[in-house]
């Protein structure tokens, strides 16, 4: 059976499924009744494409009863029906204002100038009314511009300059929004991965921005994202929570995600370098999302996001209500992943209310691929063993912490240095607690280095003197 085929179906939702059916029945692009046939077979075992089902001769004797097999035929089949998916994965992703682009240049083409009319006034009224200031807007406003701008020169009209400037203007916009956003996402990954860039570009870029473009509120927003990811001034977060939290509904869910992204990582950073009180803040963001629903993508939550919150929750010590989100939330985790997320942030909470016994088991039922669940699940198992002054043990999981941040070439030397110094400074608490060495530096490397977990490492400094 086609790989493609298989992946392509594997990818589809069942609400997916059943728009594509329809899809494939209507005959918009073109009839192929042998697709519809083999279609027919696999949505009735759509999600459960195991190797038993997918054997070529049961695929044909299902799609074709009446027949003696024939590779050929059931290639073609599967052929068109690739073909078929590909089109409605585009015809998926055409979005309404490409849509009514399509529509607008049909019009122009045919010279249904009443028509072409109409629908341009339509949409400009439609786009001055929006309150999106997302990058699909700023794509939808530029096209019907430049629609409206050709269309005028088309009827060998005079274009006025009115007319001619909006077009430049929705140029600017256009332009200055979409690279000041894919600029901050090279500063943001830059921080986070093993990723070096040269910024002599970026510098020539942002000295072109005007303090016209500026009062166009998205625009100002990314440039303040710009300004806390090179100078990390407080003044400068500040100014953009207050836009963002204003402003927040005019971009589409995904970039919203990426918005408090950057609120949060800010946060984290300050939090990772010794400033406490920013937990309090990344909480309330927390909140804010949960509250404004902005966290969830289809009514679920990612495991990400639910852990995250966790360990805000913790560190600010709000055990019921992290109780109560585990409980609740959890149910809007993805179902393949739901049980180890629960069980691994359950771990952390009975660990915080010092049941360490209850810590462990919970956390010898985790099982996570994903590279930082395994660095945090390590660290977990650090406490554990430190609050259970067993040494043998704790020396043993930073041995394996270690090996497990060198083995990963994708971390930052940033990450590394977080997960890597939390391991030396436990183990030397560990040794000053236990009567093996002495408080010589370890003071000056929990206030100078960054550290994963640095407020419990903080608190146990503060339980040994």
């Amino acid at each position: 059976m086609s790989y493609k085929t298989i992946h392509y179906l594997s990818a589809l939702k069942e609400k997916e499924i059943e728009e594509f059916s329809a899809f494939l029945s209507s005959g918009l692009a073109g009839n192929f009744p042998n697709a519809e046939k083999l279609f027919s077979y696999l949505k009735k075992i759509h999600p459960d494409f195991s190797a038993v089902k997918l054997k070529k001769e049961t695929i044909f004797k299902k799609t074709f009863p009446a027949l003696e097999y024939e590779d050929s035929l059931l290639r073609y089949a599967m052929s068109h029906l690739n073909k078929q998916l590909e089109l409605f994965f585009s015809w998926k992703e055409l979005n309404q204002s490409e849509i009514h682009s399509f529509k607008l240049r049909a019009l122009s083409t045919r010279k249904l100038d009443k028509y072409f009319q109409q629908e341009l006034n339509s949409q400009h009224e439609k786009n001055e009314q929006s309150l999106k200031r997302d990058f699909k807007f700023y794509k939808s406003d530029l096209e019907l511009k430049e629609i409206s701008y050709n269309y005028h020169s088309m009827q060998k009209s005079r274009t006025s300059v009115d007319l001619t400037e909006k077009v430049i203007l929705a140029i600017d916009k256009n332009y200055f929004y979409n690279r000041l956003r894919y600029v901050c996402e090279l500063l943001n990954r830059s921080s986070i991965f093993s990723e070096h860039t040269k910024h002599s570009f970026i510098t020539r870029f942002i000295q072109q921005l005007s303090p016209e473009i500026l009062k166009e509120a998205a625009i100002n927003l990314y440039f303040l994202i710009f300004k806390i990811l090179t100078n990390g001034k407080e003044e400068d977060y500040k100014n953009f929570s207050q836009v963002l939290k204003k402003i927040f509904n005019a971009f589409d869910p995904a970039e919203q995600n990426d918005l408090f992204a950057y609120a949060q990582n800010f946060c984290i950073r300050k939090i990772n370098s010794g400033d406490e009180k920013y937990l309090s803040e990344l909480f309330e963001w927390y909140c804010f999302q949960l509250e404004n629903k902005t966290i969830f993508s289809e009514g679920l939550i990612s495991q990400f996001d639910f852990k995250n919150i966790v360990s805000v929750a913790l560190r600010l010590n709000q055990l019921n209500w992290t109780e109560n989100f585990i409980e609740k939330q959890s149910e809007k985790l993805q179902k393949n992943i739901r049980e180890n997320a629960y069980n691994y942030n359950k771990a952390r909470l009975e660990f915080q209310r010092k049941e360490y016994k209850r810590s462990l088991k919970l956390l010898q039922e985790v099982e996570f691929t994903d590279i930082v669940y395994q660095l945090d699940s390590k660290v977990l198992l650090m406490k554990i063993y430190f609050e259970n002054a067993d040494t043998d043990a704790i020396e043993n999981a930073y041995n394996s912490l270690k090996i497990l941040v060198h083995r990963k070439a994708n971390l930052s030397v940033y990450q590394k240095q977080l997960y890597i110094n939390f391991g030396k400074i436990s183990i030397n608490l560990n040794r000053v607690k236990e009567g093996f060495s002495s408080k010589i530096n370890l003071e000056e490397a929990l206030s100078k280095s960054p550290a994963a977990d640095i407020g419990w490492l903080r608190q146990k400094w503060k339980e040994l003197n």
